[in-house]
């Protein structure tokens, strides 16, 4: 029956040297043994016997062909030649695409490729290039080579890695302010091409080309900082220099550099009489350690944290989104605007500070207080009365704080659902309440003179919201019931 073979190697070619091998030993032993049995001078002796021994089995190696990449330096950069290299060593130039190669029967049979092979030939697209390749093509085919073996630099055989070589920053103390130095990485030997370093005997890639210029002309960049420029240098250099390459700080002049540290929105409320300022605040650390104005950090104090500028653009997104506010703008709400304000406030999950707690946090409610006062002076009733409200927080007995009437019916006739406090915050109105004695209290306000005296024709308004407020009436009224 047919034969089966596998093999253990780690291979991604099947069949892989090992089978083939395998297969070329098996059919020459099966060749040999045949010769031997149909050879009747076989017994002839050792003489004949030695001349009939098999010939020694042809290497792997020497079996099959592989691609070869030579990159040579010329004026200007790099240039690329693949050869097919035989199990001797011979080495014949592709002058063609792999892919027309492998279409020939006779050519595709003994040679071996590799999945990185495939995607270099589409990049090379067509004959083999004798000019420098472009630093876009460059940068293509030493990533697609990664880990590929038979790859030389002008006869120097090198390594391909996926590692992309940065440049180093050096922060450092000098005189009374700092030095920022950003030069090449120590294990760069050479540039043999823009974009393109040799570390030892390895051909990588080199990023921040911008910056350092393709063949790193630029470098190094030496940059000075005063005393007073400390600040920049600590929230505003170093952490883009974090961002892009190594850093190695040897100042003892700034504060250290902390990862980890997440941003929050902080909303820093403030009263202004019946209207409530807002200040949306993005800042990092808790207590803040720094701050984000305008798209740049501003240290407050502490580490520097490493900015997380897309959890930054979160924040921000939501602040729009739930309260439209925006960070580092402050905004004045009254009127209605206010209560809507405190309604979104209450579901906001963030941070608040300054009338924030007096705001949205304990629990309070208006509980009206009549006074009334009366005197009898030549005969002519003398009635007074005051009507506040006092501030009732949840769990206490009686309030210590209170809202004059005048300031809760206008707010009330205003349309609104807040009454702003007197040393800050803000309470709901009794808006049950008000729908059932607005008006009636509305209109003794308006009876009332400077004095608090209330006219005759108002008293038996009063007598009404006594009686409604469970307290006896002014005398006054009893002795104007005839005149009714």
């Amino acid at each position: 029956g047919e034969i089966e073979w596998d093999c253990d190697c780690p291979g991604k070619m099947r069949p892989c040297d090992h089978i083939a091998a395998a297969a070329i030993a098996v059919g020459q032993s099966e060749a040999g043994g045949d010769a031997a049995a149909g050879d009747p001078s076989s017994a002839s002796g050792d003489a004949a016997s030695a001349e009939a021994a098999p010939k020694p089995l042809p290497r792997v190696e020497d079996t099959w062909r592989h691609v070869v990449y030579r990159f040579s330096k010329v004026e200007g950069g790099l240039q690329l030649r693949r050869f097919i290299v035989a199990g001797d060593g011979g080495e014949t130039p592709l002058e063609g695409t792999l892919s027309g190669l492998l279409a020939r029967p006779a050519e595709a049979r003994t040679l071996q490729i590799e999945q990185y092979d495939l995607q270099a030939d589409l990049l090379m697209g067509g004959p083999g290039a004798r000019g420098v390749l472009p630093p876009t093509k460059l940068d293509a085919l030493l990533r697609v080579l990664v880990g590929a073996r038979l790859v030389f630099l002008d006869g120097r055989p090198v390594a391909m890695a996926e590692e992309e070589v940065l440049p180093q920053a050096l922060v450092e103390d000098r005189g009374d302010g700092v030095v920022v130095t950003i030069r090449r990485d120590a294990r760069i030997t050479d540039v043999p091409s823009a974009g393109v370093v040799l570390c030892g005997d390895a051909l990588l890639r080199h990023g921040e080309n911008e910056l350092c210029g393709g063949w790193l002309q630029n470098l190094p960049i030496v940059n000075g900082y005063s005393a007073a420029q400390l600040g920049e240098v600590t929230t505003r250099v170093v952490p883009e220099l974090l961002r892009r390459m190594g850093v190695e700080i040897k100042s003892k002049r700034l504060p250290r550099i902390e990862r980890g540290i997440e941003p929050r929105m902080v909303l820093e409320l403030n009263q202004l009489g019946a209207a409530l300022s807002v200040l949306p605040t993005l800042v990092y650390g808790n207590p803040p350690c720094a701050r984000i104005d305008d798209g740049r950090l501003l240290h407050l104090g502490g580490p520097v944290p490493v900015r997380d500028e897309p959890a930054e653009r979160r924040l921000i997104e939501r602040l729009r989104g739930d309260l439209d506010l925006i960070p580092g703008r402050r905004s004045t709400f009254e009127g209605a605007d206010t209560a809507l304000l405190v309604e979104k406030l209450r579901r906001w999950r963030g941070d608040m500070t300054g009338d924030a707690a007096k705001l949205v946090g304990a629990k309070v409610r208006l509980v009206p207080r009549l006074q009334v006062r009366e005197a009898t002076a030549a005969g002519v009733p003398d009635v007074r009365f005051q009507m506040v409200f006092d501030v009732v927080s949840e769990g206490t007995a009686s309030g210590t704080r209170t809202v004059d009437a005048g300031a809760v019916v206008r707010a009330w006739q205003e349309g609104l659902g807040l009454v702003p406090l007197d040393g800050g915050g803000w309470a709901p109105l009794p808006q049950k309440w008000l729908d059932q004695h607005g008006g009636l209290v509305a209109h003794l306000l308006a009876a009332r003179d400077g004095d608090g005296r209330v006219a005759n024709h108002a008293l038996p308004d009063l007598g009404r919201l006594c009686g409604d407020l469970d307290q006896p009436p002014p005398m006054a009224l009893g002795r104007l019931a005839p005149l009714a």
